[in-house]
C-alpha cells in the first residue's frame, strides 16, 4: 500500500479477505480477490468465480465497484458478524475435515456441540425499533453468503443495509433441521417472507453476554454495535455486477 497501487490482490478464504479488508477500506485502492478458502462467501457475494483462472480473469474483463463495509464495534469486516453456536464451531471445526468436505464441515461440526448448547435471548434495536428473539444462533450479515449458501435472494453486498437472522428458535431440534436443509439444499426465502431485521445500524444486547465470530475472528464481545458503511470498500467484480 505504500507504493500506491490501483489494485491489491489478496487470495484467500472470509478470514484472510476479511484481515486485508481493514487495510484497504476508505482509500482509493482497488481489492481484487482470489477465492482460495473453504466457503468462499465474500468472493460470491460479488459474484466472482470460484474457480482462479475465472477470479484471475475479472481482473482483466471486469470493473471497479464500491460496495457496503461492515463494521462491528471498531472492526471493520466484509461479510458476517455471527453468536451462538457457530462461535464454537469456528473454534473447533478440523482443517482436515474442512478439506475433506468443504462447507459442509460447517453443520456436521455444529451437530456434535448443539446436544449441550443452551439457547440465548437477543436484543435487537434497528431503526428505532427493538426487536427480541430466543434462539441458538443469530447472524448479522453484510453480505447475501453465509456457509457458501445464500441468505436470501434479495440480500445485496452494496444497498447500504445490514440483515439480522436467526437460525431456528430456542428449540435444538428446529436449528437442526433447518441446519440440515441449508446443508443438502441452501434452499432460503426472500427478506419479504421471514423473520428478518433490516437496518443500516444495529444495537445487539445477548443475556448473557456472548462472543461474536466476525469474519471468523472471535475477538469481541456483547453488547455491540454493527453498522455498514455504504461504498466504504473498492472492490474488482464481474462486469454484471449491479453496482448501485
Amino acid at each position: 500500500l505504500a507504493e500506491r497501487p490501483d489494485l491489491l490482490i489478496v487470495g484467500g478464504g472470509d478470514g484472510t479477505l476479511s484481515a486485508a479488508v481493514k487495510h484497504v477500506a476508505h482509500r482509493d485502492v482497488a481489492l481484487g480477490v482470489l477465492p482460495l478458502g473453504t466457503t468462499n462467501n465474500f468472493a460470491r457475494s460479488l459474484g466472482l468465480p470460484l474457480d482462479l483462472p475465472g477470479a484471475v480473469r475479472v481482473f482483466r474483463t471486469g470493473k471497479v465497484a464500491d460496495i457496503d463495509l461492515g463494521v462491528a464495534g471498531d472492526r471493520e469486516f466484509a461479510n458476517l458478524a455471527s453468536f451462538g453456536v457457530s462461535v464454537e464451531v469456528a473454534g473447533t471445526v478440523r482443517p482436515w475435515l474442512k478439506r475433506l468436505l468443504g462447507r459442509a464441515a460447517y453443520p456436521l461440526t455444529a451437530m456434535t456441540i448443539l446436544p449441550r448448547h443452551r439457547p440465548f435471548r437477543a436484543f435487537i434495536t434497528a431503526d428505532g425499533r427493538r426487536h427480541e428473539l430466543l434462539t441458538h444462533q443469530l447472524n448479522i450479515a453484510n453480505g447475501r453468503f453465509h456457509g457458501g449458501w445464500q441468505v436470501a435472494r434479495d440480500i445485496s453486498i452494496d444497498n447500504g443495509r445490514l440483515v439480522a437472522y436467526q437460525l431456528g428458535s430456542g428449540k435444538r431440534l428446529r436449528l437442526l433441521v433447518e441446519t440440515l436443509v441449508r446443508a443438502t439444499t441452501g434452499r432460503w426465502r426472500s427478506l419479504a417472507g421471514g423473520p428478518f431485521v433490516v437496518g443500516q445500524e444495529m444495537y445487539l444486547e445477548t443475556d448473557p453476554p456472548m462472543a461474536a465470530d466476525v469474519d471468523g475472528e472471535v475477538r469481541l464481545m456483547t453488547p455491540i454495535t454493527i453498522r455498514t458503511v455504504p461504498n466504504g470498500l473498492r472492490v474488482m467484480v464481474p462486469g454484471d455486477f449491479v453496482d448501485s
